[in-house]
This record gives structure tokens, sequence and C-alpha cells, in this order.
């Protein structure tokens, strides 16, 4: 293993897994196999942890992340010094609540990786509706206060809310709808459009509805409400779980179990090439320096 932009080679010759980047899954996979006893090389072309989704930066590297996309212009700020210190700032490039009853805080805590991390409840979510930013309501009470919901709707909500909680797999009403898009089943059981659009923008969290490609099945939306249902109040008022420190906690936290059992971790170092051997297995990997 060798790195080229800095001349040098690792103590460690042989790595039974090189891993590329350390988004989530890669930073899971990285702490399973260097608890399994596994040698691993871990290395990301970026100085920070978490890829494209899962990272947390710090102004400076976020001016940099902005600069290297082209977008100089939406950071145009007169003092720079203005904005304080450095390390005050934890920037997600991708806004990632965690559910409160979802598998993740699950895996988080029957790893034990949870106590790596700092967590804080999210006490309100709210919705665009109708060019006016509307609170979620999380309760019954909540529901029968909000001004969001016309009346007429809000008995309609509780009835349905109540059928996807007591819902089984099996439901032979459902059977035809599984597959169609969520909208499809809504409309048949007859609720409203407004409502239509709150359940499924703030409830079953459908980020590509309306047509769009990707948009959720009924299937499919039925389990992100039920785990909607199931972590309100889990944690705190709402669904949701979010790290103090960004999200960028996540894969760090992980990361950090690895180097635990010996793994070795080299930020700013990119992929130049491997090399295989004449059986056509690889045998080196040259690393060239991003920053």
């Amino acid at each position: 293993f060798f790195f080229a932009s800095l001349r040098m080679e690792l103590d460690i010759k042989d790595y039974d897994t090189i891993i590329v980047g350390t988004d989530l899954i890669q930073t899971m996979l990285a702490a399973a196999l260097a608890q399994a006893g596994k040698t691993v090389l871990h290395l990301d072309e970026n100085t920070w942890y978490g890829g494209h989704e899962w990272s947390t930066l710090t102004l400076k590297e976020f001016r940099e992340w902005v600069h290297n996309h082209g977008g100089e212009e939406c950071l145009r700020v007169p003092n720079v010094e203005m904005l304080g210190r450095d390390r005050h700032y934890a920037i997600d490039l991708m806004t990632v609540p965690i559910m409160g009853n979802g598998p993740l805080v699950q895996l988080l805590v029957d790893s034990n990786i949870a106590r790596y991390m700092t967590f804080r409840n999210v006490d309100m979510t709210y919705l665009w509706m109708e060019d006016v930013l509307q609170p979620v309501p999380c309760s019954k009470s909540e529901v029968f206060k909000s001004k969001a919901i016309p009346k007429r709707q809000k008995a309609q909500l509780m009835s349905f809310m109540k059928w996807i909680s007591e819902h089984e797999d099996d439901d032979s009403d459902l059977a035809t709808f599984l597959d169609q898009p969520f909208e499809v089943f809504l409309t048949a059981r007859k609720i409203a459009p407004d409502l239509q659009k709150f359940l499924i923008h703030a409830i079953a969290l459908d980020p590509k509805a309306g047509g769009q490609a990707g948009a959720y099945t009924t299937a499919e939306a039925i389990r992100c409400m039920k785990e909607y249902l199931e972590s309100v109040g889990k944690f705190g008022p709402t669904a949701f779980l979010y790290n103090m420190y960004g999200v960028g906690e996540v894969p760090q936290a992980f990361a950090r179990v690895c180097a635990i059992f010996g793994g070795t971790y080299y930020l700013g170092q990119g992929l130049r090439s491997l090399q295989v051997d004449g059986q056509g297995n690889m045998c080196s990997v040259v690393c060239v320096s991003t920053v």
C-alpha cells in the first residue's frame, strides 16, 4: 500500500479490507469487520467523515465545500471575522432526523455505539402548507387544537391514524393498493386532498410525492407512518431525535469503534489506482492526497 503524493508507506503492508468513503454504510461495515478481527484500512478523499449525506462541517470546511461545488456567490461575507470562531459551527450537508423508535436507534443501542453520541429531542416539526409554516400536531389534543386542519377533517384524521396503528400486513382490503402510489389509496378511502398532503408529507415523510418518480407506494408509506406513530413520545413530544453536534456524529461513532479495534484511517486521501497480479487479484492500492 503506497501514498503517491506523500511518498510514504504504511507500517501495515497487508489489509483484509480496504474501504473507500466514510458514509454511514461504509463506517458501519468498517466497525463490523474490525470487531470481527479483520484488518481494515479506511480512506476518504474528504477531510471529514460522513460522505455526501452524513457530514457535519465547520464553517471553514463548509466554505471549502461550497467553493468546490461552484457556489461562491452564496457565501460572500464582507467581514468573515463577524461570523465568529470556525468551531462554533456545525453545518449538516443534509438534515437527517432520526426516528425515536426506528431501526437506527435500536442498532446504536444494541451495539453500545450510542454512548459515543449526544442526542436532543426535536420539540416541534412544521409543514409548509398554503404559504404558511404550520406546526405538526403530535397528540390527539394537539390535532383538535390545530388550525392547519379543518374541523371536519380532524375526526377523519384520527380515525385513519388509528387504522394505521392497528393495521396488519395481511389486510385483504389493502392488497390491491400495496404497489400503487399512496395517493391512489388515500383517494380510494375518500381522504380529503388537503388531508392527503398532511399525511404524505408530515407523517409518511415522502420527499417525492405528487406524481414524481420514486414516490412512496402504499406499502412503503404505511410502513413509514407506523414507524412515525410508534416513535411519537418515545423520547420527547415528536417522533424525532437529532444529534447534538450534527449528523456527522453517527458515522464518526462507527469509525471510532473501528479504530479502537485496530482500523487505520486516512482522510484527505483519494484512490488513484488498483494494481493486480497475474491472476487478476488485487495486490496493491495507490492513493493521492486531495488536500
